[in-house]
């Protein structure tokens, strides 16, 4: 019947044949412990808050932290003054 194992049962099989051990049967009832366990939901929490590549960039950089002292006015009319600088301003 080993001919009709699974991939993964067989892989299992043949990992455990190093191994000098005896199986022994055990009722259902006298292992309420892992039935518990094994029907037990697992709570996962993945509230995780998605990093902006450019927030984590900006400390960095030093004309980041020049724009980010000075405030959104003077950027804006440094930026209308010379017809250079941030377009989206």
């Amino acid at each position: 019947r080993k001919k009709d194992l699974l991939p993964r049962v067989a892989r299992w099989w043949i990992y455990l044949q190093d191994f000098n051990f005896t199986l022994e049967y055990r009722k259902g009832t006298s292992m309420s412990n892992a039935d518990y366990l094994s029907r037990n939901p697992i709570v996962v929490c993945e509230a995780r808050k998605q990093q902006n590549w450019s927030q984590i960039a900006q400390p960095a950089d030093e004309e980041s932290q020049k724009l980010l002292q000075t405030s959104r006015y003077e950027t804006r009319l440094q930026s209308l003054r010379s017809k250079e600088g941030p377009s989206l301003l």
